[in-house]
């Protein structure tokens, strides 16, 4: 199985990927597991954006992101979707397991992710209601698949 955690950001700061990769180094050999990183959209200076500034980001962020995305089984991240337990991510790895080879998770920019993204995402998933930093949902979804994979092989991480 592949997961390919795709993150519209800046550079991560040396702790953000000191803790990602601390996760995935522990994945067995039977995940291949990726960070694709995919770089903001240059924006503008001004403090106040129109819609259609940010509309014109998400786009481009959208066309950079769709080179990853059209092999494979595509999972949005977004505040307002579902939010997983733990129990229900391991479940669902374990389905993909048998379903879907290649996994996709999307982090959106700043502004969120495009409309014409999210319409060809299969799943929204939330991590909580709570807005988080970019940097940490890195490392929070990577966490979390890798103990979502620990309950699948009965390791005692989970407990």
């Amino acid at each position: 199985m592949k997961i390919n955690i795709i993150i519209v950001s800046q550079k991560p700061e040396a702790w953000v990927t000191q803790a990602t990769n601390e996760y995935i180094k522990r994945f067995s050999k039977e995940i291949n597991f990726n960070i694709i990183e995919i770089p903001l959209a240059l924006r503008s200076k001004e403090k106040n954006l129109s819609q259609t500034q940010i509309d014109k980001y998400k786009e481009i962020e959208y066309l950079n992101i769709s080179k990853y995305i059209k092999n494979g089984y595509n999972i949005a991240l977004e505040i307002k979707a579902k939010i997983l337990s733990t129990e229900e991510l391991a479940e669902r790895l374990r389905e993909f397991q048998h379903s879907n080879p290649n996994i996709n998770i999307i982090i959106g920019g700043p502004h969120g992710l495009h409309p014409e993204l999210l319409a060809k995402c299969q799943e929204k998933w939330s991590l909580s209601k709570l807005t988080l930093p970019h940097n940490l949902v890195r490392v929070i979804i990577t966490e979390q698949l890798y103990r979502g994979w620990t309950i699948l092989k009965n390791h005692p991480y989970h407990k």
